[in-house]
């Protein structure tokens, strides 16, 4: 089997809210080794935009995580198998992180910055992923569409309207609870909780990774119509999402799109 090629495209938006916030989320591709990381860092409170206009905490947990993750996988490709190669990257992203954590106690952050993402890597015609937090991968397939890497646990307490302090207080990187789920932030708990899979695709498919912003729109918005927009496009249309009672107010989106 060849590798089977495609085409990428990708936007990203910055949803401010009005606070003069940057975008914290963040992708990264390497064409040469098919390698795919997309982010969507967690903050503290929003006195932080205040405090550093254009500048948080989640954008520095994105570069540390991203540096430390990529430079393990460059380092290592071609001498373990995917799936303990891309949850050896994420767990090495994730212990660079342990450092910065420790620089403040958690009083001071209220709860520990971290990030939420999804590596994946493309091998001949397979696509191996791993991820922990709400991003999302979608997948359509002439005229179905499935989706995949997203934890149903956040949505869950979303919809029982838990507090974010008690969110990560009680749920974040605790497996032992029944809606626990992990995020990026130097916990090694988060070892127990990093999903992964692996996906044959085929010629014709379309791929999108896409972080949480997006993730009403992806679900409720028909295939056909999903393939035949870019991008921006996309961007653009998922607006309608971003208030009630689909959601509170606008996040951060970013989509990669691969067409194959």
């Amino acid at each position: 089997m060849t590798q089977l090629t495609y085409q990428l495209f990708s936007a990203s938006r910055i949803n401010d809210r009005g606070l003069e916030k940057p975008n914290e989320d963040y992708f990264m591709v390497d064409r040469e080794r098919n390698f795919f990381m997309l982010l969507d860092g967690i903050t503290r409170v929003h006195q932080e935009y205040a405090d550093a206009p254009g500048h948080s905490a989640a954008c520095d947990v994105n570069q540390i995580f991203s540096e430390a993750a990529f430079a393990y996988f460059a380092e290592n490709a071609g001498s373990a198998d995917p799936n303990t190669l891309l949850r050896s990257a994420a767990l090495a992203g994730n212990a660079a992180l342990l450092y910065y954590r420790q620089q403040k106690p958690q009083e001071q952050w209220q709860f520990f910055p971290g990030t939420l993402g999804i590596l994946a890597m493309l091998q001949k015609n397979r696509l191996y992923y791993a991820y922990t937090g709400d991003c999302m991968c979608t997948l359509l397939r002439q005229d179905s569409k499935l989706h995949f890497c997203q934890q149903g646990a956040n949505q869950a307490l979303e919809q029982l309207k838990v507090s974010k302090a008690d969110r990560y207080e009680i749920y974040c990187n605790h497996p032992e609870h029944p809606l626990s789920y992990g995020i990026f932030n130097g916990d090694e708990n988060v070892n127990q909780l990093l999903e992964q899979g692996s996906l044959e695709l085929q010629r014709g498919d379309v791929l999108f990774l896409s972080t949480d912003g997006l993730s009403s729109y992806m679900r409720f918005t028909k295939a056909d119509t999903l393939r035949n927009q870019t991008p921006e496009e996309i961007l653009d249309a998922s607006g309608i999402y971003d208030k009630p009672p689909f959601a509170a107010y606008a996040d951060d989106k970013t989509l990669l799109k691969l067409v194959f």
